[in-house]
């Protein structure tokens, strides 16, 4: 498999995280960026990096930060140099909270034009769990949704499917291209679900 393109460029604000008890953390600026290793300016940097320890660089905006683990190399003045030691990573697995509800729905396979009746069991606004009794053919599916009167079919991508712990299986899905009327009825959705977990 192989390794996800540094998607760092002179100019990225990171954090450098020394991998310590307790850890510690600058904010840095980067000045080169290579596949397997990047160099940055360190706003009141240490008095000397450790290369006994490994070290963590995360960035992004929160929610979709990512973070790879690196070893330091050498250092000038502020900027040092660390070699990346695993791939990039997602650092907030969640960037959506989900909210539990059991509500029907239907699921319907695109490959196979297969339709059955399901029941929700959580949904953010990346995507949704149900429950399904067989497993649909293929990973684009459509799911129709009713909240208050309301009806839309999202569609969506299979991202794993499992068993059931009482039959059937759990398909947990991701929503894929959504239309803007497709995403404002999923964020009323979920904002009924909001105020109502809000007054219980």
């Amino acid at each position: 498999m192989g390794r996800m393109a540094n998607p760092l460029s002179p100019g990225s604000a990171v954090t450098i995280v020394k991998r310590s008890t307790p850890p510690e953390q600058w904010s840095a600026t980067v000045v080169v960026s290579r596949e397997d290793s990047i160099a940055a300016r360190a706003a009141s940097p240490p008095a000397a990096w450790d290369p006994g320890h490994s070290y963590m660089i995360s960035f992004g905006p929160q929610g979709a930060r990512l973070y790879a683990i690196c070893s330091f190399v050498a250092s000038k003045d502020e900027i040092a140099a660390f070699r990346l030691t695993t791939p990039w990573r997602q650092l907030d697995r969640r960037a959506h909270r989900r909210h539990t509800i059991d509500l029907p729905l239907e699921v319907r396979s695109v490959l196979g034009s297969s339709r059955q009746s399901g029941r929700l069991i959580d949904i953010s606004l990346g995507g949704l769990a149900v429950r399904v009794e067989t497993r649909p053919g293929g990973s684009q599916l459509e799911v129709n949704l009713w909240n208050g009167g309301y009806a839309a079919t999202v569609p969506c991508e299979l991202v794993r499917a499992e068993e059931g712990p009482q039959g059937g299986h759990i398909l947990h899905l991701r929503f894929r291209d959504l239309s803007a009327p497709q995403n404002a009825f999923v964020r009323q959705f979920i904002a009924s679900l909001a105020s109502v977990e809000e007054a219980s």
